[in-house]
């Protein structure tokens, strides 16, 4: 049995979010058009989100997080007595067998079997302890994403960008912050999220 439970409580969430709505290309001067995927550069208006900035800033993500490290403090704590349990009854058999030992090899046999089915319980309450937590995780992570998106497709529906991208660490190499809406995503979820509960 492992002395710790360890679950990781990291909230990560990968967003695609894009909606492009720009108008095709205008025909090239000698009369060929261009490709049916090219759009004028003046046409396309592009934002980020910085995904990373959400974690921390919404109000939906700092109350999951509390809660899940709460739960899993409880749960750690519940492992941890399980662990202590074992121990003592493994000391209480280690000093049996130094001292006297067991009457009967049926007495002695029923003494491991205890210790080991201690021991499984422990190690399956560790698992199913953090297989909801995962569960849990991955319900909020959903249910995250699917806020991110109704309210972007809310932020754009009079069209006034043609993509928005989501930047989380380095998968986007450069962004000039002019084009960062994170504090007005994060302002009108943080609403949405107090007006509902």
């Amino acid at each position: 049995m492992k002395k710790n439970i360890l679950i990781p409580l990291m909230i990560c969430a990968t967003f695609c979010l894009c909606g492009c709505n720009g108008k095709q290309a205008t025909p090239k001067a000698n009369g060929m058009p261009k490709a049916d995927t090219t759009m004028q550069s003046e046409s396309l208006r592009i934002a980020y989100v910085n995904v990373d900035s959400l974690m921390t800033q919404l109000d939906m993500c700092i109350e999951a997080k509390a809660r899940l490290e709460a739960k899993s403090q409880t749960y750690s704590n519940n492992v941890a007595s399980k662990e202590r349990a074992f121990q003592q009854a493994y000391a209480d058999f280690a000093k049996k067998m130094q001292s006297s030992g067991y009457p009967s090899q049926a007495e002695y046999e029923a003494a491991q079997q205890r210790l080991q089915q201690m021991q499984t319980e422990g190690a399956n309450l560790q698992e199913k302890y953090a297989i909801e937590l995962q569960k849990e995780q991955d319900a909020f992570n959903l249910s995250l994403h699917d806020s991110l998106q109704n309210y972007i497709k809310i932020l754009n529906k009079d069209g006034q960008y043609s993509m928005i991208l989501a930047k989380s660490g380095d998968n986007i190499l450069y962004a000039d912050p002019a084009f960062d809406i994170t504090k007005e995503v994060v302002a009108g979820m943080n609403k949405r999220w107090r007006k509902k509960k």
